[in-house]
C-alpha cells in the first residue's frame, strides 16, 4: 500500500496537505489532481512516503515503538 501527500497552493498561498494511505490512495490523489486542474490558479506538489522515522523506547521488556511518522519525497507522477 502506498502513502501519498499532496501539498496544495492557490495563487501562490499555501493551503495545506491532503494525505492518504488508503487501499485506493493512488486513485484518490489522481481524482484530486483532476479537480485542482479544473479549478485553475492551483499548484500542487506530489509526494510519496518512502521511509519512516520512529521514536523508540527500550526497557527490560525490549524495544517498543512510541510513534512513527512517514518521510515524504517529491515525485513527478503516479
Amino acid at each position: 500500500m502506498h502513502h501519498y501527500r499532496l501539498a496544495i497552493w492557490h495563487n501562490e498561498v499555501f493551503l495545506g496537505h491532503f494525505q492518504t494511505d488508503t487501499p485506493a490512495a493512488r486513485e484518490a490523489v489522481r481524482h484530486i489532481v483532476q479537480c485542482l486542474e479544473q479549478a485553475g490558479s492551483m499548484r500542487w506538489q506530489l509526494e510519496q512516503a518512502q521511509d519512516e522515522q520512529r521514536l523508540l523506547s527500550t526497557g527490560p521488556k525490549g524495544v517498543k515503538v512510541i510513534s512513527s511518522e512517514p518521510v515524504f519525497y517529491a515525485i513527478d507522477s503516479l
